[in-house]
């Protein structure tokens, strides 16, 4: 039987996202007060570029830590306090449009090593976010 359920229906619409602009700090700062685990990056025309995953944070944050061991403190590095979302992000993105089905979706997730994908609108502008949790919750209270 193949599920027509739409993204729209199961998708978190209230997203957190950064700008292509905003900092390593705003960035920690975000990471740090919520419990989610990816950020889409949006451009001046609220389109979505690029994803930050809480993973790669983490091994950015790995790196500054090492550098910070051979005498290097990321609150003094020009380089780590100006790292802005652009260069953190994983690009190109993978999106998904909100009318598209979960077994669409599912597909997607089966062949990528990811476990986010932004949701967009047919101008690629954010309008939510789909997780493999979102699915999984979704399947579970069905």
């Amino acid at each position: 039987m193949v599920n027509q359920t739409r993204i729209k229906d199961v998708m978190t619409k209230m997203v957190n996202c950064v700008r292509t602009v905003d900092s390593i700090e705003s960035i920690q700062g975000i990471f740090a007060a919520h419990s989610f685990h990816h950020l889409p990056v949006i451009d001046e025309n609220e389109k979505v570029v690029g994803m930050i995953s809480l993973s790669d944070y983490q091994k950015i944050i790995e790196i500054f830590s090492t550098l910070n061991d051979f005498g290097v403190e990321m609150g003094n590095n020009n380089f780590a306090r100006s790292m802005t979302a652009r260069e953190m992000m994983t690009k190109p993105v993978v999106t998904i449009q909100s009318d598209a089905t979960i077994e669409f979706a599912l597909g997607i997730f089966r062949e990528n090593l990811f476990h986010a994908m932004p949701v967009v609108d047919s101008e690629t502008r954010l309008v939510g976010i789909l997780s493999t949790f979102d699915l999984l919750y979704y399947a579970y209270n069905k």
